[in-house]
């Protein structure tokens, strides 16, 4: 299947419809992905329907693809919620067929994550948001253990251009994978950590709309009020289901800084917990490189050293040496 387009490569618009590439892979014979789905038969052509939404797909459906002469398979984009809603439903059964190659499964978990955290960023009161972000948590977590090499393809899946919902994606990659490198055994625990760094930034969602990927250093006012989204987050997640206290510990405080000159609450050295610091690491490197807006993307290598120059009172050493090795070991 390598020969169908990604859902970066090509949009369609027809008659002001939207229509959006995804991986047909992620549809599974015998479901009902509960939405049209549209096919692009011809270079230069726009997608046609192809599959009728109440209609159970077969298990010659990917066989009858390539007979059928069908180049990408695509989805109004007005459909999007319910088709993030059929990948969480399957997102099991994707990352455990082996028949999938590591590195398309490692596309369809991130996407499937990002598109999500995209809803939930527009919509902070999504239903059942908490079960979902679980769900998504759990579901790498497997992935993460049980796939070779699974980080690198992650890691190779991952957006470079900055946006709330890919970064926060990012940052819980980067945080579950350090936690795990740094010797934090409990599964609870980890998967605490994963909720918290997943949902890190969803106070920003409150945040006036243009301070967020403005193209200007932000004035003192923005700042002051892009200091509060840590806070924010909390106030929007803490009476959530299955959310507890690490999660609350990691979105509160993934800006504070060992040296005390972080935020909200300005903590120093010990009144940090690991948990956060973690967060504070990946939420670094994840900055420095992505695009930005204002700021060009660094290099892996280059980003790491910046941070041992420029950020090493604030960040925990052994953490960051775990941190760095990761990234070395995973680039190669």
């Amino acid at each position: 299947m390598d020969e169908f387009l990604s859902p970066a490569e090509q949009h369609f618009v027809v008659s002001r419809r939207q229509f959006m590439p995804i991986h047909p892979r992620v549809f599974r014979a015998n479901t009902i992905p509960g939405i049209d789905l549209y096919a692009l038969k011809a270079t230069g052509s726009s997608p046609e329907l192809y599959h009728a939404a109440g209609e159970e797909l077969s298990e010659s459906f990917h066989d009858q693809l390539h007979s059928n002469g069908v180049s990408g398979i695509y989805i109004d984009a007005g459909d999007m919620e319910k088709y993030v809603q059929y990948l969480e439903g399957i997102l099991n059964s994707i990352v455990i067929d082996e028949d999938i190659g590591l590195d398309e499964r490692a596309a369809i978990l991130y996407d499937t994550a990002q598109l999500f955290m995209g809803l939930l960023v527009k919509n902070p009161q999504l239903a059942d948001a908490s079960r979902r972000v679980k769900n998504i948590v759990e579901k790498t977590l497997h992935f993460l253990h049980t796939a070779p090499m699974s980080f690198a393809h992650l890691l190779k899946a991952a957006s470079r251009q900055y946006q709330i919902h890919t970064h926060s994606v990012n940052v819980f990659i980067y945080s579950m994978t350090l936690a795990q490198r740094a010797g934090l055994g409990n599964h609870a625990e980890v998967c605490q950590v994963g909720m918290g760094t997943l949902l890190h930034d969803i106070g920003k969602s409150k945040l006036t709309p243009g301070i967020v990927g403005a193209n200007r250093p932000l004035t003192d006012s923005e700042w002051q009020e892009m200091h509060q989204h840590p806070a924010w987050g909390c106030e929007l997640i803490q009476k959530w289901n299955d959310i507890g206290k690490i999660a609350l510990d990691v979105v509160r405080h993934h800006h504070e800084k060992l040296n005390g000159t972080g935020y909200p609450d300005e903590l120093k050295d010990n009144d940090i917990s690991f948990y956060a610091r973690i967060a504070v690491i990946a939420d670094i490197y994840d900055a420095l490189t992505t695009e930005h807006a204002y700021q060009n993307a660094v290099n892996s290598l280059p980003a790491l050293r910046l941070m041992k120059s420029e950020f090493n009172e604030q960040l925990d050493d052994d953490l960051y040496e775990s941190f760095a090795s990761l990234i070395v070991t995973s680039s190669n």
